[in-house]
């Protein structure tokens, strides 16, 4: 399968390595805007796997909202509704944020209960990130949505 996999830490990007070992094929980037554009290509992804807080980029703030810039932003949730309107079958948004200490992750804790969701006819998670190795696991991400 193809896969876009959206995170701004080097090290959770560079663990979806482990994706490709499984034989999908997948695309990466740090930015917000970059995976914007790749989700508006006719890029023919089946799944998008993104962070959920990312450093907040001119292209997603709007006039008023510059004062926000390079501060993390819920940007994951904007990533699953665009895909899910590109007809991306699947989709999850991990954080690997502590739920004590961030208010967006906290709230995942109300929603999650190992169920996915669905948005338009994706299949999503929204979920707290298993860590292998001090990297998000997407693989196991994926595993387990495709079972789901």
């Amino acid at each position: 399968m193809k896969i876009l996999v959206v995170d701004d830490n080097p090290k959770h990007l560079a663990a979806a390595d482990d994706l490709v070992a499984a034989g999908h094929e997948v695309v990466r980037t740090d930015e917000y805007e970059k995976a914007i554009k790749l989700l508006n290509e006719d890029a023919q992804f089946n799944a998008i796997l993104a962070d959920r807080s990312m450093p907040a980029e001119p292209y997603a703030l709007g006039s008023t909202g510059l004062k926000y810039l390079g501060h993390p932003i819920d940007i994951g949730y904007v990533l699953l509704i665009r895909a899910a309107q590109v007809g991306i079958r699947y989709g999850a948004i991990l954080t690997d944020a502590s739920h004590h200490d961030d208010p967006g992750s906290a709230a995942i804790d109300w929603i999650y209960r190992d169920m996915p969701i669905t948005i338009n006819s994706m299949k999503a998670f929204i979920i707290h990130a298993p860590i292998k190795d001090g990297r998000k696991d997407w693989l196991a991400v994926f595993n387990q949505l495709l079972a789901s």
